[in-house]
């Protein structure tokens, strides 16, 4: 079954689900142990075949008041996987991005997976969501791997925390992060040369030459760059109330000032949710689809709000 949803207890209940989900659909576990690169916590350690080598792990540290702890957290490497390298520090391997604030018991979580992909969408606390996952870009034309790590970590600073575009959010296929060094997401995508290179989607570029577009969220240059930018703020149609599935397009730097589209997530969109409650199933077709808040929909203030803006994940019967 490639679709799950149920409760955790802490975020290492919920990890040890996702092992065994992740199990069920194809993935095989090459490490399931106690971190020993410093932080305290878990590391699952699994691939699917050979088109993606990946990590999510757990850190039990409480961080701050703007980024508050535990946290949950993904990262890809180009593989095989190495029993002699440390779990946390796999050759060539990504930084990883995390999911701040991941306090247990959680009110609900969803798993979804189909191929080489492997998503995760937690309601933290009522009507509080986090998102990360692991997988390869569908991608647009040639692309050397595609492989993917995400995650939501969110600003909790008292001018930060209800503003849903601020640029102190890492948000998953969106190039923000920038203050924090935060990664929303990071994949990769080799050319000009350069093997593994991995582009990180955050507020940088161009000045970053691994840098990528990927800007949804706000109106900042790097945001203005990507052709999902005016697409966002297109609500619900007002003559039947719906509202359309964006794919997450993502581009990435090239030479002389060019960018290069390379793909976006299988089976995940970017949705306005300004008619549906959280964790919504829409019907396109014959397909089905849950909706969720990329953080808090339209949270009050002094609360996280992310407006209406939503992810959109296929249902996999």
């Amino acid at each position: 079954m490639a679709f799950e949803t149920g409760g955790a207890s802490s975020a290492a209940d919920l990890l040890d689900k996702l092992r065994i989900f992740a199990a069920a659909n194809g993935w095989t576990i090459d490490a399931n142990v106690a971190r020993s690169d410093g932080p305290t916590g878990n590391v699952v350690v699994m691939r699917r075949g050979t088109a993606i080598y990946a990590a999510v792990y757990t850190d039990t540290a409480a961080g701050s008041s703007i980024d508050p702890g535990p946290y949950i957290g993904c990262y890809t490497y180009p593989g095989a996987y190495s029993g002699a390298a440390n779990a946390m520090a796999q050759a060539n391997k990504t930084s990883g991005s995390q999911c701040n604030k991941m306090t247990g018991p959680f009110q609900a979580y969803y798993f979804f997976s189909a191929g080489d992909y492997l998503h995760a969408v937690v309601e933290v606390s009522p009507g509080l969501f986090r998102h990360f996952g692991i997988g390869i870009l569908e991608a647009s034309g040639a692309l050397t791997s595609g492989a993917y790590n995400h995650a939501l970590r969110w600003h909790y600073g008292p001018t930060e925390v209800n503003v849903a575009t601020s640029d102190n959010h890492a948000v998953p296929f969106d190039s923000n992060g920038s203050s924090q060094g935060w990664l929303g997401t990071e994949l990769r995508a080799d050319s000009d040369s350069v093997s593994p290179r991995t582009i990180r989607l955050y507020d940088v570029s161009p000045a970053d030459p691994n840098g990528g577009w990927a800007g949804w969220l706000s109106g900042g240059a790097q945001h203005a760059g990507s052709p999902l930018n005016p697409l966002a703020r297109v609500g619900p149609s007002t003559l039947t109330g719906r509202t359309v599935l964006l794919p997450l397009i993502t581009s990435i730097d090239r030479p002389s000032g060019n960018v290069s589209i390379v793909g976006g997530p299988r089976d995940m969109r970017l949705v306005r949710i300004d008619n549906l409650a959280p964790a919504a199933t829409l019907t396109v077709g014959p397909d089905t689809w849950r909706a969720f808040p990329v953080c808090r929909k339209n949270g009050d203030a002094g609360v996280e709000s992310s407006l209406a803006y939503g992810y959109a994940y296929r249902v996999i019967p």
